[in-house]
């Protein structure tokens, strides 16, 4: 019996120690204080290398490839061959047309001495007839007009073959026209550099086959490279164009200085995050399409600035702000934000009172004007 009352008066003694360790638990809580000092606020993020600009280099026309020498990660120069595509077809025409200029050329030649003989045969025949015509009363008329007749075919001998000339000129500047349209189609089955700039990809091989439009290679320039990041939406807010930022990249060692050059209107439709593009300033590195990087984006440094913990930010009835003890009572004060990262948030104005640092499950029951014992 006696055994049965120790054990009731233990198990009671128990129960009172758990009792008294939660309500103490439960009223618990620690506070903080709005401190001074030189602050270098910043919003971290991921992204990865990419670029403004990207060369894809396609065949207005299809064949096969030749004279294709250069590989991923060659560094080329603006005007540099990248590849040539066969086009044994089109130079066989250009020859073809060349051939028949040449030709050409000899029938103009050869016409132009037919004219010369034209021309000799109707003065010849002119003098005659103007001679007879002088001695008409000498001789029958039908003699005369024999003359006038071959002088007359004379001239149209001539001018024939002066349209025959004339003819063959233009035949001639037609067939240059054929050989320089062939000549620039010709041309543009070699395709050249459009920018200094790395290879990034390469398509095809020497031999094979391409079709019109169809990549060839890719060529980005260094100075179109910029880092694509997304930050958190909620302090997106604070970042601004011009921002200072530091880029952290796998294959570099060094930190890498940049610039926020670019920030998206809205949040990215998979990840809801804010999504900005980073210029990197001075870069001599060779850098990698797609490379992970880890940005930090000073939004603002400040001397002698008014800091919180950025855990003590909570939000009561839409607003963003802090709970505050005034006489062991609990009272609701919003601030204005400044610049917010992970550790501290810069606000306008000192809080006069202590600030308190509710955990998570404090934070659903709180309300202005409790106790901070209930």
């Amino acid at each position: 019996m006696n055994k049965i009352k120790i054990l009731l008066i233990a198990i009671t003694l128990v129960a009172i120690v758990v009792l008294v360790y939660k309500k103490q638990s439960q009223n618990h809580y620690e506070t903080a204080q709005t401190i001074r000092g030189d602050a270098n606020i910043t919003v971290n993020g991921v992204g990865s290398v990419a670029s403004v600009n990207v060369y894809k280099m396609t065949p207005l026309y299809g064949g096969e490839i030749s004279g294709l020498t250069i590989d991923i990660g060659d560094y080329v120069k603006k005007g540099d061959l990248i590849a040539s595509i066969d086009s044994v077809d089109l130079k066989e025409q250009i020859n073809q047309q060349k051939a028949i200029l040449k030709k050409t050329h000899y029938d103009i030649a050869s016409l132009v001495a037919q004219k010369k003989i034209a021309q000799a045969k109707y003065k010849y025949q002119n003098d005659l007839y103007r001679r007879n015509k002088d001695i008409q009363s000498t001789i029958a008329i039908s003699s005369l007009l024999k003359y006038q007749n071959e002088k007359e075919l004379a001239q149209l001998s001539i001018e024939s073959i002066e349209a025959n000339i004339e003819s063959a000129k233009a035949l001639v500047e037609q067939i240059k026209s054929v050989i320089s349209g062939l000549e620039i189609r010709v041309s543009k089955y070699t395709l050249y550099a459009p920018s200094d700039g790395y290879i990034t990809n390469k398509f095809i091989a020497n031999g094979q086959i391409v079709t019109p439009n169809q990549p060839i290679v890719e060529l980005i320039n260094p100075i179109d490279i910029i880092i694509r990041a997304f930050i958190d939406a909620k302090e997106s807010t604070f970042v601004k164009i011009g921002n200072h930022t530091k880029v952290k990249l796998r294959s570099i060692n060094e930190i890498q200085n940049g610039q926020v050059v670019k920030i998206y209107p809205t949040n990215h439709h998979i990840t809801q995050e804010r999504e900005i593009e980073i210029k990197l300033i001075d870069n001599k590195e060779k850098l990698y399409i797609n490379e992970q990087a880890i940005v930090d984006i000073v939004t603002i440094s400040k001397q002698n600035a008014i800091k919180i913990p950025t855990k003590s930010i909570k939000t009561y009835n839409g607003d963003r702000g802090v709970w505050t003890i005034n006489n062991d009572k609990l009272y609701f004060q919003k601030i204005e934000i400044l610049a917010i990262d992970e550790h501290y948030t810069i606000i306008d104005k000192e809080i006069k009172f202590p600030i308190l640092l509710p955990n998570a499950k404090q934070s659903l029951s709180l309300k202005n004007g409790m106790s901070i014992n209930d």
